[in-house]
């Protein structure tokens, strides 16, 4: 493993231990390495790595022109895996190569008036952001449009372009910056307002403002409401909430009815992707099960309140959409927690030792945790019965193969090896943790009893 890679897994291990002062200053290194060629993938890796103490702390970054650039989209990045193109968000992999493509194109003095204005303000400033960033924004939505407006009209620019971008999603990523660059104003009217973001839901005062900015672009509503809307459903913890306030044909704001719909449509094609992300993982994996149990209870969630917003009309949809993306979600449940759950917690108390025997325990405990977790929400897609089912085999499994074997060495009586009775004590602990997990401490108590009976009547013997 490199060195890199060492420190990589450091921050991760000890990402949350760090104080304010020592996170920040990590922070700032990791900024510093990025301006060097040398230090860039290590310094993209990293910030990647600390990205989820960045949510919750967020320490005052230092301001440059690419990070004002992004600032109108910043609540719309993510990180998920390619996989086409997310309606509402911009992946933050596309950054890099589109800043990297529209700084040739602007005017060399706007960009370092922009870099000396971010300098001046430094990175304790607290109002950096708050300034006004107009003409960089102005320049670069310019910018794009015109690349994009090339690339439309000549097919080698349009090749050459996507190669620049990374593909044909970096295309449409391109886009989208670009009509946010257009409603970067009204963006920064709301972000104070919609503060301090995750939001569940928008008060009156909120929801006035937002219908404010709705109105201001009324004009422009065919091509700038949609990245309005974008940016405010971004802002909110669960875009469900909007659909169901503000989606049914009883709102009389027009934009505010806006809002609401491209927050359903935003909601379905969030589930979309995360149910596809899962139904990817590999079959029969301990942490690709726990990803599909953990998960799956928030999609589960969702697929009900949007079923729930359809059958009371609050917003517009289909009940075919939602079934397939709730049968989806039931794909990966049987393909990745429910298959080779049992054959796992039988391998567990097979004949492997050593580090081998522990890891195919830490598996089967980690499936069983994962079956017990789906139970919770397996009702609500239609799986109780299947859920219920795989977490019998899997009881059945571990109870049956510990005490068969604690028999066995009963029969043998004074042939039973002190050796022998001490591993099939530690298989019937395993086997009680995996009970607990799948069918509750009842289950677990019972079959601890059942157990230790026979090992007292061993050691007696």
């Amino acid at each position: 493993m490199s060195r890199d890679s060492h420190t990589l897994e450091e921050i991760r291990a000890r990402l949350f231990d760090l104080s304010e002062a020592q996170f920040a200053e990590l922070v700032a290194y990791v900024e510093r390495a990025q301006a060097s060629d040398a230090g860039r993938s290590f310094s993209a890796e990293a910030l990647a790595a600390m990205r989820p103490r960045l949510r919750v702390a967020r320490p005052q970054r230092r301001p440059n022109a690419e990070r004002i650039f992004c600032r109108p989209f910043e609540d719309l990045l993510h990180d998920l895996p390619a996989a086409g193109k997310r309606p509402g968000r911009i992946a933050r992999r596309a950054i890099r190569p589109a800043w990297a493509v529209l700084s040739r194109r602007l005017d060399g003095r706007l960009l370092a008036a922009v870099e000396r204005e971010a300098r001046r303000a430094g990175a304790d400033a607290v109002d950096w952001a708050t300034q006004s960033w107009s003409s960089l924004w102005n320049a670069c939505g310019e910018a794009a449009n015109a690349l994009l407006a090339e690339a439309d009209g000549d097919s080698a620019a349009r090749a050459d372009l996507r190669k620049k971008l990374g593909g044909a999603d970096g295309l449409a990523e391109l886009a989208d910056m670009a009509r946010m660059m257009t409603v970067a104003p009204h963006v920064e009217e709301l972000r104070h307002v919609l503060s301090p973001a995750p939001l569940t839901a928008l008060d009156e005062i909120q929801t006035a403002a937002v219908s404010a900015q709705f109105g201001a672009l009324a004009a422009e509503k065919d091509t700038l409401w949609g990245p309005l809307a974008h940016a405010v459903i971004a802002r909110m913890a669960d875009p469900v909430a909007l659909a169901h306030a503000f989606g049914g044909s009883d709102c009389r704001d027009p934009g505010l009815h806006f809002l609401g719909s491209a927050a359903a449509g935003i909601a379905v094609a969030d589930i979309d992707a995360t149910v596809a992300a899962l139904g990817g993982l590999p079959a029969e994996s301990a942490p690709a099960a726990l990803d599909v149990a953990t998960h799956g209870e928030a999609v589960a969630d969702r697929i009900a309140r949007l079923r729930e917003g359809l059958r009371d009309r609050r917003f517009a949809g289909s009940f075919a959409e939602i079934d397939r993306v709730q049968r989806g979600l039931r794909t990966a449940v049987s393909q990745t927690v429910i298959a080779g759950a049992d054959a796992a917690v039988a391998g567990a108390l097979g004949e492997a030792a050593g580090a081998a025997r522990a890891a195919l325990r830490e598996n089967a405990e980690a499936r069983a945790h994962a079956l017990w977790k789906c139970s919770r929400f397996a009702g609500a897609i239609g799986m109780d019965r299947e859920v219920v089912q795989a977490a019998r085999a899997v009881e059945d499994a571990a109870a049956r193969i510990a005490l068969d074997r604690l028999k066995a060495l009963e029969r043998a009586g004074a042939d039973a090896a002190a050796g022998a009775i001490d591993a099939a004590a530690d298989d019937l602990i395993h086997a009680v943790r995996v009970v607990e997990l799948v069918a509750g401490s009842d289950k677990a108590d019972l079959l601890r009893r059942r157990g230790f009976d026979v090992l007292d009547r061993l050691r007696a013997a």
